[in-house]
């Protein structure tokens, strides 16, 4: 996925309505954008629990087939979009193993130390469901972490001053000015934060690329990307379905620029 990328527009004729099955502020939020002034209305419907150690397409999928069924909707005459993000650490054979949200810091330590690579990936998956059509795309960020600073995190001295700095990461501009409701490393995968690994200069490289081998403004483009992928995680090319624009409306979207800005 290049964010800058721009594929040719096409027409698309959308229905009245279009639900989102889930409840992310942020997946909502970069909806409703795409979905300005035509004449779309935009269905959110929670899911009821959440899914532990599942595959990111499947749960995506199940998220459509319950929102349907909650909504009374018909499927083969809606426009359903679901997705979901999965965060696992990467073992030494090559295997990922997923981490769930954690319950309190020590599951956090656990994930750290489980990171036998020094490595994690992030697996966002999206479905689009339409006339009774389903199509699934995914997007992929994989973290390699220093050393020397995951070394750090798998003591207690170092989770609590990457905790500290979570608290305040969040606590600030943008997210704090973003209308968002407030989060915290609870509400993450394996409670790793993308951002706030790198305000530690934690990150090493992201999907193969060295950060610091890359000019700036290819480091700003890869951290913008690897930060879509880990806090929003929906398909651009998906997403072009509702909107031909959607590239261009998520690169310039200001929260995802001015966090951008921050980390780099």
């Amino acid at each position: 996925m290049v964010l800058r990328e721009l594929d040719r527009p096409k027409e698309s004729l959308l229905p009245s309505t279009i639900v989102y099955a889930g409840a992310s502020p942020k997946r909502t939020a970069l909806l409703e954008m795409l979905l300005e002034d035509q004449g779309t209305t935009l269905l959110t419907c929670p899911f009821p629990f959440e899914p532990n150690d599942q595959d990111a397409g499947v749960v995506a999928q199940y998220k459509r087939v319950v929102a349907l069924s909650e909504l009374g909707l018909p499927p083969d005459k809606s426009l359903v979009i679901a997705a979901d993000t999965q965060t696992s650490v990467v073992l030494e054979d090559g295997r990922l193993l997923p981490r769930n949200k954690p319950r309190n810091p020590e599951e956090i330590l656990a994930n750290f130390r489980a990171m036998e690579t020094g490595a994690y990936e992030v697996n966002a998956a999206t479905v689009f469901f339409n006339d009774g059509q389903c199509i699934e795309d995914s997007l992929r960020c994989r973290v390699g972490l220093r050393g020397d600073v995951l070394a750090a995190l798998q003591t207690r001295v170092g989770l609590a001053e990457y905790c500290r700095l979570a608290q305040q990461f969040y606590s600030e501009p943008p997210y704090s000015t973003s209308g968002f409701p407030p989060m915290g490393l609870k509400d993450m995968s394996g409670g790793i934060s993308l951002p706030v690994l790198r305000r530690m200069d934690g990150i090493e490289s992201i999907n193969g690329s060295n950060l610091l081998e890359l000019p700036s403004d290819e480091l700003h483009d890869v951290l913008k990307e690897a930060l879509f992928t880990v806090a929003v995680g929906l398909s651009p090319r998906l997403l072009e379905r509702i909107n031909p624009k959607a590239r261009q409306i998520i690169y310039n979207w200001s929260w995802l620029t001015q966090t951008t800005d921050k980390l780099v």
